[in-house]
């Protein structure tokens, strides 16, 4: 309607143009059908340049080439060689850090936690680290462990009370003095023959000769093989008993027991000496008192010294004794009954027997000790 709209107004001006004296002899009817005719023809003009022409222009397609299509086979394989790959090191370095967080945690709890058991003491077999150190050694985890598992086992087979704290104290204490006597061997260059494992090992087991019935025998009464049974028990027996008589010698029982004949023949000679002797060389508490032991009872002093003591008058002077504690040379000065008990007052010149007890505890005591695990 627009568009007849102004083609008529459109005549109207061209009329008006002519001669406004023409307007009155336009017939309007017939430009009317002109008019319609002309915007028929223009509809038809419009609606076939709209089918041939979209109103908006067409964008070309442009195919676009997956780079997959563009992938050989060649290509495939080597992707799936190198995602092969990635995967086995992601699995590989997976494995690994799990093994580490496993180690660490069991390490944790053998060293912080006190955890023992069967298969920790086999974990430990195959985990070389130290427990502690004697003296600059080391003692593996290991042997620890299991030494507590045998001891373990052995309350347990006995039905005696213990608990896992007091047996690894018991075992720490062990393995540091067999250390300190091992240590101790080989400084004073103090070996083992194998004759002499032999004889201790028949006369520890009670058996006639060595066999194989010796490994079944151990194994059955410590759980052990032969050859951990003689590491454990025989070598330590062997090599402690040696120790003890070599310290003897080294430390001169024999020179003692020779100065002790000296100061004997002495008193003997000049009985006044005794007392003068005593306070110079005595190595107990009656130095401060000339030798002097006061009133003793039968039973209140060892059995060698009571048996001299016996023997001796009044006024006499015993030879050179030897006791548990050491040498004395005893004088019986008096004796006397009280309710119906023999008393005897007596003196003695002392020297102290050396202790070969004391000598180790002392060198256990010496001995630098860093401890890795809490026992």
């Amino acid at each position: 309607m627009a568009d007849e709209k102004k083609i008529e107004n459109s005549i109207t001006q061209d009329a008006v143009a002519e001669g406004s004296e023409n307007v009155d002899n336009i017939d309007v009817d017939k430009a009317r059908q002109v008019i319609l005719s002309e915007i028929g023809t223009n509809l038809k003009k419009a609606a076939k340049n709209i089918k041939d022409k979209p109103l908006l222009p067409r964008m070309p397609i442009i195919k676009k080439k997956s780079k997959k299509s563009n992938l050989n086979k060649k290509s495939i394989v080597k992707m799936i060689k190198v995602d092969s790959k990635m995967q086995f090191k992601i699995i590989i370095s997976s494995l690994i850090i799990f093994i580490l967080i496993s180690i660490s945690i069991t390490l944790a709890g053998i060293y912080l936690g006190r955890w023992q058991s069967p298969v920790i003491t086999q974990i430990s077999r195959y985990i070389p680290l130290p427990a502690f150190y004697i003296n600059g050694e080391s003692v593996g985890i290991h042997d620890f462990l299991s030494d507590s598992e045998i001891l373990t086992e052995y309350f347990a087979r006995q039905n005696l009370d213990y608990n896992k704290e007091s047996i690894r104290n018991q075992i720490y204490e062990k393995i540091i003095e067999l250390k300190v006597i091992e240590q101790l061997a080989n400084e004073k260059e103090l070996n083992l023959t194998q004759e002499e494992i032999d004889e201790e090992l028949i006369e520890i087991l009670g058996v006639t000769n060595l066999n194989e019935e010796v490994g079944d025998i151990t194994e059955e009464l410590y759980g052990w093989n032969y050859k951990t049974y003689i590491k454990k028990v025989v070598r330590p027996i062997l090599l402690a008993q040696k120790l003890e008589e070599n310290f003897y010698i080294s430390h001169g029982v024999n020179q003692i027991r020779s100065q002790m004949r000296g100061f004997y023949d002495v008193v003997i000679e000049d009985e006044s000496q005794f007392e003068e002797i005593a306070s110079e060389i005595n190595q107990d508490s009656s130095k401060l008192i000339s030798g002097d032991l006061g009133w003793i009872k039968l039973g209140e002093t060892v059995p060698e010294f009571e048996i001299v003591l016996l023997k001796l008058r009044e006024g006499e002077i015993s030879e050179v004794i030897e006791t548990r504690y050491g040498f004395h040379i005893i004088r019986l000065n008096e004796k006397m009954v009280e309710e119906n008990e023999p008393l005897y007052q007596a003196s003695h010149i002392f020297i102290k027997r050396p202790s070969f007890i004391e000598y180790l505890e002392d060198q256990i005591q010496q001995a630098t000790i860093v401890t890795l695990l809490r026992i």
